[in-house]
């Protein structure tokens, strides 16, 4: 009886392992199936773009811009040693490498190429495993007012305004916090300025960095079908290092300046702060009012800085803008919530889509004993989307400029003031 007890649970156990083997088989037969039905595909519409099908943790996208201008400068200063030439200008060179390494982790880098020169615009990674929050963290770009989200591929102008280009802080190496729902967003950010060049000002040199903090909240009353209303507020505090070297002011930045929105190669600043405010901090705000509604776009944000500086009164900068943008052909904007921006036009005829746009903008950096400038210009746009990967835009600007630094005898400016037509061409790929 014992011994056919045993031989029972023998084969039993020999049952039960041959079952498991055969299960496990089966697992691994279905598993093996599964992943070869998930095949690495590629695509070439905007880019290239490697992913697996079925599966879109894992994939990887390259792609790019190239912006090729031409600026041409009528002005009335005969001051030869300050004109403004015309001429040619790469723009802007750029590579963008991003990707998926997981269901809820991506990465972007973006390498600009200039004068030989290779420059990291962005670099970082982003975690979206919660709902409607996204957190980056690496070199990243200050959320500072509406202009600014909107990506320059998309603007309808060659440049930002007068007021973004002076007032928008330097892209840092912080980390970025985004959560959004169908109708606000909010967005902080704290970041370290790098050292190096501000590519759309000047240079800036530092001590120690320190940390810029910005945030940036609207609120979206409408937004369905096509139709936007968009209110919001930016606001950045920033710490700077005013101490002094070999008894002279430490040249670090905070600078505010800017071109008169456009850029040739040799084209300089025509308001600008300069460089020895001694500040010790500033704070900076924004207030926007945007709303699309089909084809029609208009905007307007009115920015401001306080700049409290060691041993000096302090200083009060601000400037505007309003503009609006129609597309003839009937396309309308992409509208992101995520960010509160208006991004790209899609052409749905065969022969591209056509926007008209106007702008005007105001910067007013004189204050107390700083002459950095005042300017006042209108714009006036022509773009034709050839496709979603070319674009071929035209602007006329109308530039009045008064008392600045930038262009004359700082002690006396009052005789800098100068007048500038501006004709612009831009010929845009993207890939």
């Amino acid at each position: 009886m014992a011994e056919e007890a045993k031989k029972e649970t023998k084969d039993s156990d020999q049952k039960v392992t041959a079952e498991v083997q055969t299960e496990a088989k089966a697992e691994a037969k279905a598993q093996a199936k599964a992943e070869a039905e998930i095949k690495t595909e590629a695509k070439t519409d905007g880019g290239f773009e490697i992913y697996r099908s079925q599966d879109d943790r894992y994939w990887f996208k390259l792609h790019g811009i190239a912006k090729i201008d031409a600026a041409f400068f009528v002005d009335d200063f005969e001051d030869e040693h300050q004109e403004f030439p015309s001429g040619t200008n790469i723009r802007a060179l750029e590579t963008s490498f991003n990707g998926g390494i997981g269901e809820d982790l991506s990465y972007s880098i973006v390498l600009g190429f200039e004068t030989g020169t290779v420059t990291i615009n962005d670099a970082f990674f982003t975690y979206s495993g919660f709902k409607d929050i996204e957190m980056s963290f690496g070199q990243i770009i200050s959320p500072f007012c509406l202009e600014n989200a909107n990506s320059s591929k998309w603007i309808p102008f060659m440049e930002r305004s007068l007021p973004v280009i002076a007032f928008r802080p330097c892209m840092g190496i912080g980390f970025n916090f985004t959560t959004w729902g169908k109708h606000y967003g909010f967005i902080f950010a704290s970041s370290t300025v790098p050292h190096g060049q501000n590519r759309d000002t000047a240079l800036i040199h530092h001590r120690s960095d320190k940390l810029t903090h910005t945030a940036r909240a609207f609120y979206v009353p409408i937004n369905e079908d096509n139709k936007v209303i968009q209110i919001g507020a930016s606001g950045v505090y920033g710490n700077t290092n005013a101490s002094f070297r070999d008894n002279g002011p430490n040249i670090d930045g905070r600078r505010f300046a800017s071109r008169p929105e456009i850029k040739a190669r040799n084209t300089p600043n025509t308001i600008d702060s300069g460089n020895s405010l001694l500040v010790d901090h500033y704070d900076e705000f924004a207030f926007e009012l945007s709303g699309q509604r089909g084809p029609l776009v208009v905007g307007a944000e009115y920015l401001q800085a306080y700049i409290h500086r060691w041993f000096h009164p302090g200083l009060h900068f601000y400037g505007w803008h309003a503009q609006a943008a129609y597309v003839l052909t009937g396309e309308s904007r992409i509208y992101k919530i995520k960010n509160g921006s208006y991004g790209q036009i899609i052409p749905r005829c065969p022969y591209g889509a056509f926007e008209i746009a106007a702008r005007y903008s105001m910067a007013n950096l004189n204050d107390e004993d700083i002459h950095g400038g005042k300017e006042n210009n209108v714009t006036l746009s022509l773009s034709w989307y050839v496709n979603q990967n070319l674009l071929i835009m035209a602007n006329y600007i109308n530039a009045s400029i008064d008392p600045t630094q930038a262009l004359g005898d700082a002690r006396n400016p009052a005789p800098n003031h100068r007048h500038l037509d501006i004709f612009g061409l831009r010929t845009q790929i993207v890939w």
